[in-house]
């Protein structure tokens, strides 16, 4: 999982292939506008090889509008469609 420090704050996020056409994304810390490029580049990264992806935003402790707006741009919603 690559970490980034940015002012002080930690980021964490990670690309995983589970089976063959599964891509888990890990996400953890802060996240907002200094790394939502990056988390754009992994989801990318997944859509490009195919198959399904899940963002796992378990460990994040907080995420802004701007990695919100990725998810929906994506077309990732929270599994079973529960917002909670």
């Amino acid at each position: 999982m690559d970490v980034h420090e940015i002012d002080g704050w930690s980021s964490r996020i990670a690309l995983e292939q589970i089976g063959r056409e599964l891509w888990l994304v890990v996400v953890g810390g802060e996240q907002d506008l200094a790394t939502v490029d990056r988390l754009r580049e992994e989801i990318e990264r997944a859509e490009i090889a195919g198959g399904d992806i899940v963002v796992d935003l378990t460990q994040a402790t907080f995420i802004d509008s701007s990695v919100a707006g990725l998810l929906v741009e994506h077309g990732l919603r929270p599994a079973g469609d529960d917002v909670s």
